[in-house]
This record gives C-alpha cells, sequence and structure tokens, in this order.
C-alpha cells in the first residue's frame, strides 16, 4: 500500500466518528502490522508512524 498516495489526497483521509455520528478527515493515516505469535496463537499489533522521507519512515 502506497501510504504518501493515501495521505496527499484527504478522500482517502475521511472516517466516520462513530459517537457523533459525523464525518472527520484524519490528519495522516499510519500503517499498523500485526505479529502473529505461533506460540499462543495471538497477534500483536504494531503502528508505525508515517513520514514523507522515506529513509525516516523506513
Amino acid at each position: 500500500m502506497n501510504y504518501r498516495i493515501i495521505n496527499k489526497d484527504t478522500y482517502y483521509r475521511k472516517g466516520v466518528y462513530q459517537h457523533f455520528n459525523e464525518l472527520i478527515c484524519y490528519d495522516c493515516i499510519n500503517p499498523t502490522q500485526y505479529v502473529f505469535h505461533d506460540d499462543t496463537e495471538t497477534c500483536t499489533p504494531v503502528c508505525t508512524n508515517y513520514n514523507e522521507n522515506y529513509e525516516i519512515f523506513y
């Protein structure tokens, strides 16, 4: 997934704030990966802060 394209256009950063049923636009979309643990058969979410500079992001 190309997060540069997603974060560039407000169309892709929209969501619904469930509590007030309002349309919102996020400032930035950060990727989340899930790490699977074989021993416990559970997943741990790992969030990465997006940065337009690929070297910093990586």
